[in-house]
């Protein structure tokens, strides 16, 4: 880490835990907290749940672009 580079963004819901790493396409991962608390299943890639994940992603995305502005 260098205290300038941003390497991954996570939101939570009341619902859901979405993480991505690098660009998005480094990693991810999706937790159903109602249904997995502890975290053991990713769902990042279960197209049930596309809508979720593609919500979320562009919560992160936002988020990632106002704390990399110069």
């Amino acid at each position: 880490e260098d205290g300038r580079t941003l390497h991954g963004v996570a939101v939570r819901t009341e619902r859901w835990r979405y993480a991505e790493f690098g660009d998005g396409q480094a990693g991810a991962m999706l937790f159903d907290e109602q249904a997995g608390p502890d975290e053991l299943k990713n769902l990042a890639n279960d197209p049930a749940v596309a809508g979720v994940k593609a919500e979320l992603s562009k919560l992160v995305r936002t988020y990632a672009a106002k704390m990399t502005k110069p």
